[in-house]
């Protein structure tokens, strides 16, 4: 029996562990928490449930939902999302472009006057992400609304941000819809994010039940080193496994310090990696009906947080009846916009803004608060993403350590994205165990190789 680790009880590694199990193959996940889910899991208090960040599943993978709803039995809550926006005392709906009724008459005309204009020209050659902007939906735009947000979400300007490795398509209205959008509060939904799914109990991380039920996991195991020469992990608790065969979903930065040996040009470029850190703070107040959307962007950088997520609108399991929960996002980044205070002394400054914008009212009382500090948020595409990263995966690539998940991609997946990131790597392992199988000549007995 070959010895398979996998480091991370995340989707990633959950999605590791899955492909295992439907091919028989036995593999041990290591978790340095107490609990699976990575940024995913959920905790339960007093009857309120958070997850550890807001999530969705926005997945349109038809494997992918089965998958994650028979987890669940199917108790799951069909969401059609609804998302707006807060600028300097409106309530905007999303997407902005099409919904400026009620903004000043001076930015409205300014920004319609701008796309009309870039709607008439050949798109210019950019050389980074807000050129890019530029281009497509004038500078008044551009800079009131994407440019402020960035700020606050990914911590830097759309200035650092590599157009190469931006992969989503832009929502591209006609014109005709930002003008009706510019008179008329009345406009059609639009925009992405439509169908939602979020379990009915349990929170977020439920997804995962069926699999982590049949998964062998050892928690409370944080990788102290690994060498990869002789293949073996060592634990912080002391402990040393030896392997065959390894995936990893922990962040890079980290993987790479943990590697005995690595050369310095793979510490350097590790390094150079940029990402968000969070500070999440969840509130619960006692009435329910805070709000009528899922979520808010803010983009006024007088208020501390960048979005606001309704989990008791998500189910209504994540709270007790006649209270609503909010959970609302801090950005930070070691490169751009370094964390110097302690997560909990941005509570107060959330409950400011949450008064600020109406959210809560000063007749509301706040019956739990708390702060978390997410190490590692989303991944920032900067200019000194690529070429690092793809010096990073050859060398785990030489040293076969199979990575995966966002923080070993370094892309900002989505769950269900990670969860396939998961498969993949337990596949191409899959791949070598029966390679090698058929090399020996055992492969009508792989029986040294899979569990029957």
């Amino acid at each position: 029996m070959k010895k398979i680790i996998i480091i991370g009880a995340g989707f990633a590694g959950s999605g590791a562990a899955y492909r295992f199990y439907c091919n028989k193959i036995q593999a041990t996940i290591y978790e340095k928490n107490s609990y699976p889910g990575g940024n995913a899991a959920s905790f339960s208090k007093n009857g309120f449930v958070f997850d550890q960040v807001p999530q969705l599943s926005l997945t349109k993978n038809e494997r992918i939902q089965n998958i994650f709803h028979h987890s669940v039995n199917h108790k799951v809550e069909s969401i059609q999302a609804k998302i707006n926006n807060y600028w300097k005392g409106h309530w905007i709906k999303h997407p902005v472009l099409v919904n400026l009724c009620g903004l000043p008459k001076e930015i409205v005309a300014r920004i319609i006057k701008e796309y009309f204009e870039s709607n008439q020209v050949q798109e210019k050659l950019a050389s980074n992400f807000k050129e890019l902007l530029y281009s497509i939906f004038g500078k008044t735009f551009t800079d009131t609304f994407p440019e402020k947000y960035a700020l606050k979400y990914h911590t830097t300007s759309l200035e650092n941000i590599n157009l190469v490795d931006i992969k989503q398509k832009f929502y591209h209205p006609s014109f005709t819809d930002v003008l009706l959008g510019a008179i008329s509060k009345e406009t059609k939904d639009t925009g992405d994010i439509t169908q939602t799914y979020y379990p009915s109990q349990g929170g977020f991380l439920s997804f995962t039940d069926n699999i982590l039920a049949h998964s062998d996991i050892k928690f409370h195991h944080k990788v102290k080193h690994i060498d990869a020469k002789n293949k073996l992990v060592v634990f912080d608790n002391g402990e040393i496994e030896k392997y065959d065969y390894i995936i990893s979903s922990m962040p890079i930065p980290e993987l790479v310090n943990c590697i005995l040996g690595v050369p310095e040009r793979i510490k350097t470029a590790a390094n150079k990696l940029a990402y968000t850190s969070c500070v999440v703070i969840n509130i619960s107040v006692n009435r329910a009906n805070i709000s009528k959307v899922h979520q808010t962007y803010f983009y006024d950088h007088n208020i501390i947080f960048s979005k606001l997520t309704f989990p008791s609108m998500l189910s209504p399991n994540n709270s007790p009846k006649g209270h609503g929960t909010i959970q609302a996002e801090i950005y930070f980044s070691e490169k751009y916009k370094p964390l110097y205070l302690p997560a909990e002394s941005f509570i107060e400054p959330t409950i400011s803004g949450l008064k600020k914008c109406g959210l809560i009212k000063e007749t509301d009382k706040i019956v739990h608060k708390e702060a978390k500090l997410i190490p590692y948020a989303n991944i920032i595409f900067d200019f000194e993403r690529r070429a690092n990263l793809s010096t990073i995966h050859e060398y785990l690539d030489d040293i076969n350590i199979e990575f995966c998940g966002r923080y070993g991609d370094w892309e900002n997946e989505m769950t269900d994205e990670a969860f396939i990131s998961g498969e993949n790597a337990a596949q191409r392992i899959i791949n070598k165990i029966y390679s090698k199988a058929i090399e020996d000549g055992v492969s009508s007995n792989l029986s040294g190789y899979v569990e029957n």
